[in-house]
């Protein structure tokens, strides 16, 4: 890492755990920020064995594993003595860490309606819930605030062959392309692929990390389809009233397959609003 000067009062760093592994947090010159902080707290040593925070811990549908460092300037006050051992980063709020259980795929999608492998429509009326169950789904309410009241924007599927789906109807929920090892002959090495290929995912539990859902082949937990565009947005955090811009022909720039890679390199809204949150405190 190298040193740079900056006015700001507060800097987050993020990273896959991957990229970091064997850096230094020791600074090669004078720094204005006295608090390299990151949970589980690891203070001026090499990263060789890196904490890291899943997006689920903070209310995201959705287990997302990323190294955060959040350093505070020295004009606010703060030294490494102000904080616990978990650090000068927001605490969990789910899971076993937390007070609330993780938010599951069911939880995050229930109120989708129910389309096929394909569908193109832009908008479509929600699925909706009873007025109980609604109010009881705390992320839900969330997601569907500022939104228009009745309708779903890019609930939309990218169209996938016919021996594919054919593939995705052999797979039960937490399933993976091993289910379906006699039937796939188009992988040169398939023993080297991936566990997340063709993985159909389960409700009662959050989803496994969205990277390019549709490149994944990421399977519907019920329906035997790719995911949407709309549902990988909800694992992902973002709010209803978020609208992807660009044409929904693949030919064109801008197409879905740019939506999803899009998705894929976001961060989790819920886990970004939980650090400027936290950070706006201090």
């Amino acid at each position: 890492m190298r040193s740079f000067r900056s006015s700001k009062i507060a800097l987050v760093l993020l990273g896959i755990p991957r990229q970091y592994k064997g850096c230094s947090l020791q600074s090669d010159g004078p720094s204005n920020y006295a608090v390299p902080a990151v949970p589980i707290f690891l203070h001026h040593q090499d990263l060789e064995q890196l904490p890291v925070v899943d997006a689920a811990w903070y209310g995201v549908p959705q287990h997302r594993n990323r190294f955060f460092l959040l350093g505070l300037h020295k004009s606010l006050g703060y030294s490494v003595a102000d904080f616990d051992a978990w650090g000068a980063f927001p605490k969990p709020t789910h899971g076993f860490l937390g007070k609330r259980h993780y938010v599951t795929v069911d939880e995050a999608i229930c109120d989708l309606p129910e389309v096929a492998n394909g569908e193109s429509r832009l908008i479509q009326k929600y699925q909706e819930p009873n007025e109980e169950k609604l109010k009881a789904n705390t992320f839900l309410m969330r997601m569907r605030e500022m939104a228009p009241r009745d309708v779903i924007e890019g609930h939309i599927v990218s169209r996938q062959a016919d021996y594919v789906i054919n593939r995705y109807k052999n797979i039960p929920q937490g399933g993976n392309w091993q289910n379906i090892q006699h039937m796939i002959n188009n992988y040169r090495d398939i023993s080297r692929t991936h566990s997340n290929i063709y993985r159909r995912l389960k409700l009662c539990e959050p989803s496994i990390t969205i990277g390019n859902y549709r490149k994944s082949m990421i399977v519907h937990p019920e329906q035997d389809r790719g995911l949407s565009l709309r549902e990988a947005a909800r694992l992902q955090s973002l709010p209803d009233w978020f609208t992807f811009c660009g044409n929904l022909d693949d030919s064109l720039p801008g197409g879905i397959m740019h939506k999803q890679q899009q998705l894929a390199n976001a961060i989790s809204f819920l886990l970004t609003l939980a650090i400027a949150e936290y950070i706006l405190k201090l």
